[in-house]
């Protein structure tokens, strides 16, 4: 319940502050997938952006996230997990595209149940990703990453760990479209 509250209260100040900063702002959501027979993943973060100048935005978003891993007995591992994230987007236009990287830091929380028990688990990551984003109108754009560059820090109920990756897998891709305001 606080999770859908939050979601509301983002965006009914994404559309308050958008009535005076007309042009400035873009509301969004990406949604990422990933299946095979061994994984199942699906994400879903809405975010709000503010344009700072031509080049650049900063966006901030929420995510939601499932997974199911189907390769441990006796039974599936499920994770269920939310976080909270933001990254600064430095953009080239040309005509309608705009290409940018995008360095960006989250924290993330997840409940793990493997069948057996229940853990949790935090999670710190630092990212640089590239992106591309095409305008179909003035006001409606649809948005393309993918995971480049990815320092993650875990913690919680299990033993603490690092990891530094450069991920250019498809489960790193992700799609959103993009009202601009």
């Amino acid at each position: 319940m606080k999770k859908q509250l939050f979601l509301s209260f983002l965006f009914m100040l994404g559309l308050s502050v958008g009535s005076f900063a007309q042009g400035k702002l873009f509301l969004g959501v990406d949604l990422g997938f990933h299946s095979n027979d061994a994984h199942s993943s699906f994400e879903l973060s809405p975010a709000l952006g503010y344009w700072l100048n031509d080049n650049a935005a900063i966006v901030g978003s929420v995510g939601f996230s499932s997974e199911t891993d189907k390769t441990t007995s006796p039974d599936d591992t499920k994770t269920s997990g939310f976080g909270i994230g933001v990254q600064y987007r430095h953009c080239w236009k040309n005509d309608n595209f705009y290409f940018y990287l995008a360095p960006g830091v989250g924290y993330g929380t997840a409940k793990v149940d493997d069948g057996t028990t229940d853990f949790s688990v935090n999670t710190l990551n630092i990212s640089l990703t590239p992106g591309i984003s095409n305008m179909l109108s003035d006001k409606w754009s649809i948005n393309a990453e993918m995971g480049l560059i990815d320092f993650t820090s875990v913690s919680g109920d299990v033993e603490s760990d690092s990891e530094f990756s450069i991920n250019t897998t498809m489960s790193a891709l992700s799609f959103g479209l993009w009202y601009h305001f």
